[in-house]
């Protein structure tokens, strides 16, 4: 959970600083999941009527990745670039400071709790347990 609000965080922000603003018909809404497949592949795709469920048939291997997959292989996951977004800094000068760890690599833990600490909702804070801030 952390991990995924951190590549949320780390999403927003990066679009905020692009000054992205993207017309309701451009926007991705998340969470969402990607389909990966050779392009010769056949799929059928089946929707319930009520639109809840949605039924896929692949001719060949296929591939699924969620949102936060995604984001993840997209670094959004790595919480020295809310760190850099939350001081201002440049990439080279936050990568440089953290040594570029991710939220889930294994760096020291006091590290690791004050990354964390400075990127974690509020909202979300009492749902983390306390150890994990030191």
């Amino acid at each position: 959970m952390l991990t995924r609000s951190v590549s949320y965080h780390n999403l927003v922000e990066k679009n905020k600083a692009a000054g992205v603003r993207p017309n309701a018909d451009d926007k991705i809404p998340i969470p969402f999941v990607v389909v990966n497949t050779d392009s010769k592949t056949r799929v059928e795709v089946e929707i319930s009527e009520n639109r809840s469920d949605v039924f896929f048939k692949f001719s060949q291997p296929f591939e699924i990745h969620d949102y936060s997959e995604v984001l993840r292989r997209m670094d959004m996951h790595r919480v020295d670039l809310a760190e850099k977004r939350m001081r201002g800094e440049s990439s080279a000068a936050a990568a440089s400071a953290s040594g570029g760890e991710s939220a889930d690599s294994a760096s020291s833990a006091a590290d690791d709790a004050a990354r964390l600490k400075g990127v974690v909702p509020e909202h979300l804070v009492p749902f983390v347990p306390p150890c994990v801030f030191g």
